[in-house]
């Protein structure tokens, strides 16, 4: 059973928590069952190249080294969602649906038939 605040409507179950609260087993929490390994440490800026035969313009369209790789086009992904479309009309026909999802539905129907 729940009881309501006076404070800001907060709701408090009857052992003193707030509702929704996590609750832990007896033990505390759960140990992970695989063993962690530490992060190595970030490299400082003023520490040696850790690749010494990379350009610093590597992974950029621009100067020595390999460009970024290709992106897919607005219209590679488009095409990819049409398979939902289906669900997506659903959706935008609901009467809770919001302004985002209705222009995502007009616009792949437009890819769909074209346009």
């Amino acid at each position: 059973q729940e009881m309501h605040s006076i404070q800001g409507g907060a709701t408090m179950a009857q052992d003193g928590m707030p509702s929704g609260s996590p609750v832990l087993p007896p033990n505390g929490p759960a140990q992970p069952s695989a063993p962690v390994t530490p992060m190595t440490p970030p490299t400082a800026l003023t520490d040696p190249t850790q690749r010494p035969d990379e350009p610093v313009t590597a992974g950029v369209n621009a100067g020595p080294g390999p460009g970024a790789p290709p992106q897919p086009s607005a219209n590679q992904d488009a095409q990819r969602l049409l398979k939902y479309l289906p669900a997506i009309m659903q959706q935008a026909e609901s009467p809770d649906s919001g302004r985002q999802i209705k222009m995502l539905a007009q616009y792949l129907r437009g890819i769909a038939n074209g346009q």
